[in-house]
């Protein structure tokens, strides 16, 4: 799905592409304190839906590279410095 995104943003004339780097263990804990009650995300808590959510570090590198493809600007916005390593 990310690829597909880069190339949409290229196609709708965008000149750069963004991509917000975290993993579950950098937005939240393990807990059950943090489930959901009710809503669209019902039964699921903070840490299922950061899993769902986050683009795998070891895909920056391949998603920058089709960026660079595209004459896209590369950004990276990061929650945290730990776990970074491959990612340029």
């Amino acid at each position: 799905m990310q690829k597909k995104l880069i190339y949409f943003a290229k196609k709708d004339g965008a000149n750069a592409v963004k991509l917000q780097t975290y993993t579950p263990d950098m937005m939240t804990i393990k807990s059950k304190k943090f489930k959901i009650n009710s809503g669209l995300w019902a039964n699921n808590n903070l840490r299922d839906l950061y899993k769902k959510a986050h683009t795998p570090i070891h895909l920056h590198k391949k998603l920058f590279a089709i960026g660079t493809n595209k004459n896209l600007r590369k950004k990276l916005s990061l929650f945290s410095k730990g776990k970074l390593s491959g990612v340029y």
